[in-house]
């Protein structure tokens, strides 16, 4: 099984996924090297003017013609959200009790190994949570609106007409000055993202368990 990660330090696995109040997450993929290489051959932007999901990720119709993308995540897939053992001890004293035998039983048997301090190499069949891929598109990082943003993890503030996301300790005014902070993270998006206004994969998805 695939896995994907959601940044934890900002909250988004927590306070975003497991409340099911974000359902997309942006990504830059290695396929999306092609449009920038098709621009340079073009001398121009790059207009996308159809997009047709497939079952091995989506294809375009550009202004150079048909491109077709093979995306990390297709169409239907089932992807287990990974996290590191340590947090996956965590869920499982809130989903079940600090002395229950879920949360005590895996410390026993993880604690101690790789992936107990890094998801990476977390094996997909011990994570808790999945999600499944039902649309996929691709446009420019600032073409995002603010209904999308509230889908990619930004949330009300606790001031009228504020937005923040999980962990911030912050607000901003609108939705999209939020999400710009937050994908500029280290971890998320990486510093300067929303300036340069790369091209993304757009994973629509819901919560499975």
């Amino acid at each position: 099984m695939k896995k994907i990660g959601f940044n934890q330090h900002y909250g988004l696995h927590d306070a975003a996924v497991v409340t099911e109040t974000k359902t997309k997450t942006r990504r830059m993929e290695k396929c999306l090297d092609a449009l920038y290489k098709t621009e340079e051959e073009l001398g121009e932007p790059l207009v996308i003017k159809q997009q047709v999901i497939t079952l091995d990720g989506i294809v375009i119709k550009t202004n150079a013609g048909l491109m077709a993308l093979h995306t990390n995540y297709v169409i239907d897939d089932e992807v287990a959200v990974k996290l590191s053992g340590k947090d996956i001890y965590r869920q499982l004293q809130q989903r079940y009790g600090d002395s229950s035998d879920a949360a005590l039983g895996f410390k026993e048997m993880y604690q101690g190994m790789t992936f107990w301090t890094n998801e990476m190499f977390t094996p997909a069949d011990l994570c808790l949570d999945k999600v499944l891929i039902t649309g996929i598109r691709v446009e420019r990082l600032q073409d995002i609106t603010d209904k999308d943003c509230i889908a990619n993890g930004i949330i009300n503030g606790k001031a009228i007409s504020m937005y923040t996301f999980p962990n911030a300790g912050l607000q901003w005014g609108t939705p999209r000055l939020a999400f710009s902070a937050l994908i500029d993270k280290p971890g998320v998006g990486g510093p300067g993202a929303w300036e340069r206004n790369p091209w993304v994969l757009v994973y629509s998805f819901k919560l499975v368990r």
